[in-house]
């Protein structure tokens, strides 16, 4: 876990993007965790893809 972190504290991207969602602890319902987070990520693609072009 520390080396994930300090990867990620030494990763420099311009632009750089956060996304937060909220997130279960409990089976069953964090279950549907990974689909609540790919939705913003997919949303974030298209947008940094219309502004590439």
């Amino acid at each position: 876990m520390k080396a994930t972190l300090k990867s990620l504290r030494e990763t420099k991207a311009n632009p750089a993007v956060s996304i937060f969602v909220k997130t279960h602890r409990e089976h069953p319902a964090n279950e549907q965790d990974p689909i609540a987070l790919k939705k913003p990520i997919e949303s974030c693609r298209r947008s940094s893809d219309k502004r590439v072009r």
